[in-house]
């Protein structure tokens, strides 16, 4: 028995990962939690009516407490839920991010930079409260130490010891890369957890402490459905004010070399056939 792989494009696996949000909001109504779009895929259904032509993924985002019932749901019912499973740090080894991916294990993405592989994913975050406004200064500083943690996580799970966009930085990086790939990924997560997150309700500001920026929480006071693709979905009511947050003019494209897939995966179908 061998696994032959079936190499898809980047329209196939945009394809796929449709069908694995799909499966997703069916269990999100299912169980009455509430999703909405966020970053590219929030940015794609505005300007082009789906995907942005060039993305390779797709985001959701959810308040904390929704989403980790979300994730056990998909984790304690694999029958129902096939064919999707959950990637994290709690179910899969060199993780490199510190949110969850939801994955259809029918497919086979294998990651250029890291000793990774994946199904076709989506990937879902979850928003927690950083607080009021004039405690800024606070959660700020928090996400410029995690955006150093990010880079050791990266490191840590990298397929080489060399790290970086060129000799320079490679060579730079080399004592760095080696010290995370000595203490591995989950010390850095685990730091990266270390966030005691502020109450929902009384908090102005919200966000992902262990990814981004925070925002205002009335942004997400409201959702309506707008058209992605084929489906309807969930997004912000203050798209615009997101966006402009976010991007800056976001109905301008970006200059042409920019326009391409960031994840670096080489995605198959898996096809097990007796040879």
């Amino acid at each position: 028995m061998m696994n032959n792989m079936e190499e898809l494009t980047l329209h196939e696996t945009q394809q796929i990962s449709l069908n694995v949000l799909k499966k997703v909001i069916e269990v999100c109504e299912k169980l009455n939690l509430t999703y909405w779009i966020t970053y590219g895929t929030l940015l794609g259904a505005i300007r082009h009516g789906g995907f942005i032509p060039w993305d390779d993924d797709l985001d959701i985002a959810m308040k904390a407490d929704e989403y980790e019932i979300l994730v056990q749901y998909i984790n304690d019912n694999p029958d129902e839920c096939y064919p999707l499973v959950v990637h994290n740090k709690n179910t899969v080894k060199n993780c490199f991010y510190n949110i969850s991916r939801v994955c259809d294990i029918r497919y086979n993405y294998v990651f250029t930079e890291f000793n990774y592989c994946s199904g076709a994913f989506i990937d879902i975050y979850p928003y927690e409260a950083l607080g009021k406004e004039d405690e800024r200064v606070n959660w700020e500083k928090w996400f410029l130490r995690n955006t150093y943690l990010k880079k050791f996580i990266n490191m840590s799970c990298s397929r080489s010891i060399f790290y970086g966009r060129n000799t320079i930085t490679k060579i730079a990086n080399l004592p760095k890369c080696i010290y995370s790939k000595f203490k591995g990924n989950m010390f850095f997560l685990k730091k990266m957890d270390s966030y005691t997150p502020a109450e929902w309700d009384e908090s102005e500001i919200v966000g992902v402490p262990r990814w981004g920026a925070g925002i205002y929480k009335h942004y997400y006071k409201e959702f309506i459905i707008i058209k992605f693709e084929d489906i309807y979905v969930n997004a912000p009511k203050e798209y615009d004010l997101i966006l402009k947050e976010a991007y800056g003019d976001y109905m301008q494209y970006p200059p042409k070399e920019q326009r391409k897939p960031y994840h670096g995966y080489k995605a198959s179908r898996v096809n097990k056939k007796n040879v």
